[in-house]
């Protein structure tokens, strides 16, 4: 999934793998020459984030508050929803912690 992920107008990617984790690649270049140095694996409340086998990321405002949501399905067909809980005074995903929602 290619998205804004951090707020800084450039374009990221959110990855999900076979074993059920989701990544996070930051653009550290450009959106016409995007450069990727390493990824990071997303949390939720502290704990590494895993849908048990084969995720696939969606990004979304789900409850329109301004914050970027995630909703992960899985190879199951479960749909995991993470909703970002942005701290008050700063408006970046990155500070934003994910609690989930079944």
């Amino acid at each position: 999934m290619v998205v804004d992920w951090n707020g800084d107008g450039k374009k990221d990617l959110i990855v999900g793998e076979v074993y059920g984790n989701v990544y996070y690649f930051e653009n550290k270049g450009t959106d016409a020459a995007p450069v990727f140095s390493g990824s990071s694996q997303l949390k939720a409340n502290g704990t590494t984030l895993n849908v048990l086998r084969d995720a696939r990321p969606a990004v979304a405002d789900w409850n329109n508050d301004g914050a970027l949501d995630l909703i992960v399905g899985n190879y199951y067909g479960e749909i995991y929803l993470f909703l970002a809980v942005p701290k008050p005074h700063l408006t970046k995903v990155p500070s934003a912690s994910w609690a989930l929602y079944e």
